[in-house]
């Protein structure tokens, strides 16, 4: 029990002399970010489609319509079917007269029961030639809503990496800055830490859409579409000088 005891003791002491000399040591931190602007070359566009019916065929066979047409009108633009997807189909009964009640104050006796549809799908498109064409063209064909754009590069890590490096420089120019104004002599990086991004939603220039840049599953760095289409790649570096 004595010997037990007894090298529980010089553990202690060991490791309270490590810490004693570790933090001798004397550690300077800067942080600094940067950001590179990335030519997107694909896109998912996902629209919207909503109506109110008299019955559920009628909505059936208008939704149908509609599709037709989106389809027939992607086929033309070269966009084959399956990089159309079909989302989320939601219809919803309701009674006509009790919302013109509720919204006018003219009551009738007489329910008269609607149908509101609404269906959303997804368009991927690898030509951002055609986008305003796209865009545009399904609106004029029934379609009556942009729910999302997301803009897509296939070179996203070459541009995170471009961030990262200068996001590096520009952390070690602000080093130097300050420790040269505040007197301070720098040692060696000891560590390089890339600060992982805050999660945000940002909204798009253009009135009918909001655009997103999806980064690929990526952990550390953060993209976003501009108005103008370029996604801007961040990227926050800290730098632990030892003194």
């Amino acid at each position: 029990m004595k010997k037990y005891l007894a090298f529980i003791l010089t553990l202690l002491l060991l490791s309270a002399s490590l810490y004693a000399k570790d933090c001798g040591n004397k550690y300077f931190n800067v942080t600094s970010e940067a950001e590179v602007l990335a030519q997107p070359d694909s896109a998912k566009l996902t629209f919207g489609i909503s109506m109110r019916t008299k019955t559920l065929e009628e909505g059936k066979t208008k939704m149908k319509e509609i599709l037709d047409k989106a389809y027939a009108f992607c086929g033309k633009k070269g966009i084959k079917r399956k990089y159309i997807q079909l989302n989320n189909i939601n219809i919803s009964p309701f009674y006509y007269n009790r919302e013109v009640c509720r919204q006018s104050g003219k009551c009738y006796d007489e329910e008269s029961l609607r149908y509101g549809f609404n269906q959303t799908f997804t368009v991927t498109l690898n030509n951002l030639a055609n986008y305003e064409q796209l865009l545009y063209g399904l609106l004029e064909l029934g379609v009556n809503q942009v729910e999302n754009v997301e803009f897509y590069t296939k070179e996203l890590r070459k541009y995170k990496d471009e961030a990262r490096l200068l996001a590096i420089s520009n952390a070690k120019e602000k080093a130097k800055l300050l420790s040269e104004a505040s007197g301070i002599k720098l040692g060696k990086i000891v560590n390089v830490r890339e600060n992982a991004p805050q999660t945000s939603a940002f909204r798009a220039v253009p009135a009918v859409a909001n655009i997103v840049q999806n980064s690929y599953g990526a952990t550390a760095g953060q993209s976003e579409a501009t108005g103008a289409g370029q996604i801007k790649v961040k990227s926050e570096i800290t730098l632990t000088y030892k003194l």
